[in-house]
């Protein structure tokens, strides 16, 4: 995935809900679902909301993937 660029080839630091959902080969909605933490067996995303706009910074989905990761580990573990 090619990342947007704000200043010179400096990668943006937020991206939108679409942005973020195709960097997690995901749908938008079901994205959604999981900011307003309506999938059980995931933990919410840490977001910003600007308007209408939904926002969510790199470091923010790097630090729940892991966190979703270990889950995942420890979950299959416990089998």
């Amino acid at each position: 995935m090619k990342a947007e660029t704000n200043y010179g080839n400096e990668p943006t630091q937020a991206l939108s809900l679409a942005q973020a959902a195709k960097h997690l080969g995901i749908s938008k909605a079901h994205l959604a679902n999981v900011i307003c933490g309506r999938v059980g067996s995931v933990p919410a995303l840490r977001h910003a909301k600007v308007g209408r706009r939904i926002l969510i910074r790199r470091v923010w989905l790097d630090e729940w993937l892991e966190r979703v990761g270990e889950r995942s580990v420890l979950s299959s573990v416990s089998i």
